[in-house]
Parts: C-alpha cells; structure tokens; sequence
C-alpha cells in the first residue's frame, strides 16, 4: 500500500465497503422484461455521476430468477469488462444491475462521495490492470484488496466539497467549450449557404457529376512489404491521410483498379456512428501508389462539370448530410450506405468559377474554424488534466480547508 498521509489511516475496499455485483435474466422469456419497472443498470448507463434515468427495467419475476439483486442508495457502481472499465455511478434511488457492474456500499466511517471520489482517482490504474485476456475486466476480488487511504468523516465532507466546487465550475467551462465548438460548426454552415445564395445553381444528381462510376475498394489481408492499400483511419477532417496504409497480400496489377488519384473523393462506407458514415475526404496529391480498401467508396468527379474541392465541401455540409443520414441503414450497429444510394444524391452545382469562389472563401473561414477547435479541444485536455491533478492532490491529503479561498 502507498503511502498514507498522516492522520489518515490505511484499509483496503474490502474492509471498509460490502461489495457485489448484479445478473441479467434470461432474455428470451419476455416476462422478465415486458412491463418491468425495477430498474436494471448495464454498464453503459453509468456517467461518472449521480445515477440518473434508467433506460432499461425487468420485472419482479426477472429479479426472482437471475443474480439481479437490490443495490441500496448511497451505493457506488462500478464497470468490470469492456471499453467501461472504471466507469462509476453514484446511487441515489434503489437500482438493481448486470453481472458487468459492482456495487460498493460504504460502511458508516466512509463517506459514499468521498468512495466514489476516490474510485474516480483510480479508474486508469484500474483500466491498466484490466487489460489482460480476451476481455478488459477487474474482479470483485481485485477490488476487495485495493488499498484506501481513510481521513475523518470531517476531512472527507470537506475534500468532497472542495472536489464538487472545483468540478462544477470546470464542468460548466467544458460546456461552454462544446458549444462554442458546435457554434462553428453553425457558422460555417451559414457561411456555405450564404455563398451558395448569390450564385446561380442546378440540382445535379451525383451520378451526373462522375467521370466513371462509383467503385468499392477491395479487402485483403495484410502482409509487411505487400502493395499499399489505405486503412479507414485515413479518411480525417476532410482530407485523405496517404500515410495510414499497410502492406496488402496483393500484387500491383491486383491493386491498379483499386489506386487512388489526386482529384478523387472518397467516401466512408459504413460507421458505427451515423453523423460519421458517408462522410468524405479529398484526394491530395499522390506521390506513389496506394489503393483503397472496402470500407470506403471512390468518386471520381467530372472535372469539366464540378471541382474535386468544391465536391468535398458540399458533400460534407448539411445540404448532403441530412440525405445520407436519411438513407444510411444499420445492421449490427453499423450504419452503412451503398452505391445506389449515393447515386441519386442531389447536390446544388454552380458554374466552375463560382465554385472556385465559394471553395475559397469558405475554405477561409474553414481554417480559421480548424484552428479554433483545436483550441478548444487544447483547452478541454487541460481541463481533464486538472480533474485527475485535483484527484491525486485530494488523496495525497493535500487538498486543506483553505484550498478553495487559494483556488
């Protein structure tokens, strides 16, 4: 155990915490589910807050029959497995959970703010020891013998006030940092449209607009010194990465139907976001040769009809996106858009000198909009960092009652 700070005194979860962990009902018997009202928690549900709306529930009969049980308020849950590891909610109202979530119900010398304070300091400890074996998890025994470093019921109120102050004023900039950001977004949109307004346009279906026809990339196996094909990772605010590649099991004459060019707009084929599927990204100039994989689509525009960069731009604003997200279908929780689909997009197309303009002064305002949100994302990494400062101070015991007349 590390070292403890004076005055406090050393335990471990076990000692000072009853633990436990939840089940799942059989779920091809729908009298366990329908018309349930006992709240059942997944380890999606947990915030890293007070457990709020449940979205799942299961009945009295659900409960009776599997390792659900009743987690009383005060409590806090924990994500064992997966990508939730170390994800926490604070009890206020009886709930009951999966096998993926603990619980610990804190005995009287321990405050449940101070508890779940504390698990918050330790979630990347917590994600580092979990990531052994075909699936992340943490065990119930693991934590019963984590180490806990315990002050008085006196110093953890008022650790935990400092904390909640500190992290309400931090939490209420982060907010104001996302919608700034997202202020952009709408700036940019009126910018685009406010181009589009003075010039004149025709609705063009993409498949007017193509030199050739859409095409699928290809998908093969990896292999170190194998021709190039891109990875979807390539495909990055608009402009295609030519350095996210790997070697492919195929040979040149394989790959040259599948080669990109300076020009071409390639499009993602599927995400398991819908803001993200069919967004695209423009061909920069190619210094050698790589194809693309299945995962994305390549458009190959008309030149003489529509800009490449005036097709990027287009494609990824509102005007294209509210048809893609319309007609994206998901299966298995990726959404996904085909050729056909994509075909019959409209698009509104001036001249080519009026693209040009419109290219060049949103392309202006795009880039200042990309620098402003690498600053908020800056400032929104500094203010993660200060949490997990805040928590470390918190539990070396440096965090004293004149902290918040200092901050």
């Amino acid at each position: 155990m590390s070292e403890v700070p004076s005055q406090w005194r050393a335990a471990f979860l076990g000692d000072v915490t009853k633990m436990g962990s939840g089940g799942t009902p059989p779920s091809t018997i729908s009298a366990y589910y329908q018309g349930g009202t006992i709240p059942w928690v997944n380890s999606g549900d947990l915030s890293d807050g007070l457990l709020s709306a449940v979205p799942k529930q299961i009945t009295e009969a659900g409960l009776q029959h599997s390792s659900a049980k009743w987690v009383d308020p005060g409590s806090v849950l924990i994500a064992m497995y997966g990508a939730t590891i170390g994800k926490l909610g604070l009890v206020g109202a009886p709930v009951t959970t999966n096998q993926a979530v603990a619980f610990l119900k804190p005995d009287s010398s321990v405050d449940p703010k101070f508890l779940f304070f504390y698990l918050l300091s330790q979630r990347d400890s917590f994600r580092a020891i979990g990531q052994g074996g075909a699936q992340p998890n943490i065990s119930q025994s693991m934590l019963r013998s984590w180490p806990i470093p315990i002050p008085s019921l006196e110093e953890q109120r008022r650790i935990v006030a400092i904390l909640e102050d500190r992290f309400s004023h931090l939490g209420t900039a982060e907010i104001a940092l996302h919608a700034a950001s997202m202020r952009t977004e709408t700036l940019l949109e009126s910018s685009l449209a406010s181009c589009l307004s003075q010039e004149d346009t025709q609705e063009w279906r993409l498949k007017d607009l193509l030199a050739e026809g859409l095409s699928n990339g290809r998908s093969v196996p990896t292999e170190d010194g194998g021709f190039p094909v891109l990875r979807l990772t390539a495909l990055k605010d608009g402009q295609l990465d030519l350095s996210e590649r790997k070697g492919g099991a195929w040979t040149a004459s394989d790959a040259k139907p599948f080669l990109v060019k300076e020009g071409d707009v390639m499009v993602s084929r599927g995400n398991g976001s819908l803001n993200l599927v069919g967004r695209c990204a423009l061909v920069p100039p190619v210094p050698d040769p790589v194809a693309f994989p299945d995962t994305m689509i390549r458009v190959r525009p008309n030149q003489s009809i529509v800009l490449p960069a005036y097709l990027a731009l287009i494609w990824n604003s509102r005007i294209v996106r509210r048809q893609i997200e319309s007609m994206a279908r998901t299966t298995a929780g990726i959404y996904k858009v085909n050729q056909r689909q994509l075909e019959m997009i409209t698009l509104p197309v001036p001249g080519l000198n009026a693209q040009q303009v419109v290219v060049d002064q949103v392309g202006f305002i795009q880039d200042q909009q990309a620098h402003l949100v690498r600053h908020i994302e800056l400032l929104i990494e500094q203010s993660v960092i200060l949490r997990r400062s805040l928590l470390a101070a918190a539990f070396r015991g440096d965090l004293t009652s004149d902290f918040r007349k200092d901050a």
